[in-house]
């Protein structure tokens, strides 16, 4: 067993690389923990905070929009449809792409007033206020 867990942070918009200690996502059935040796698992994630300590006990904090977890063999591959480094909140740029995200999503619900693209549509909104 390994005394890392080799995590990759996936999305359509860049990739990051952290080797791990311990790992703490927010799974859509509830907090998970990922220590190293850690089962095999394939899991949803829900918009939230991840939190990742590297290998040298420094804590990253990650804030993630929703995706999935696979574990196999000690190495984590989070996939989701973004991710902010926490340091990286306030650049102008980040909350530019965040506010796009917004214009599309309320766009699509004048378009097609469907209750999953509202619930969607509030979710954007929490996550923006919540900066």
């Amino acid at each position: 067993m390994s005394a890392v867990i080799r995590t990759f942070i996936v999305s359509p918009l860049g990739v990051m690389h952290i080797d791990a200690s311990f790992i703490l996502l927010s799974g859509s059935d509830g907090i998970l923990g990922i220590l190293p040796g850690h089962s095999n698992l394939l899991a949803s994630l829900c918009r939230g905070i991840t939190e990742i300590t590297d290998k040298n006990e420094t804590k990253c904090v990650i804030y993630t929009a929703s995706g999935i977890v696979k574990i196999a063999e000690d190495n984590c591959t989070i996939a989701v449809k973004d991710f902010f480094p926490s340091e990286d909140l306030n650049k102008p740029e980040i909350r530019a792409r965040i506010a796009s995200r917004l214009k599309i999503v309320q766009d699509e619900l004048r378009n097609d007033p469907h209750i999953a693209l509202r619930d969607l549509l509030n979710e954007e909104e929490s996550f923006l206020a919540s900066l």
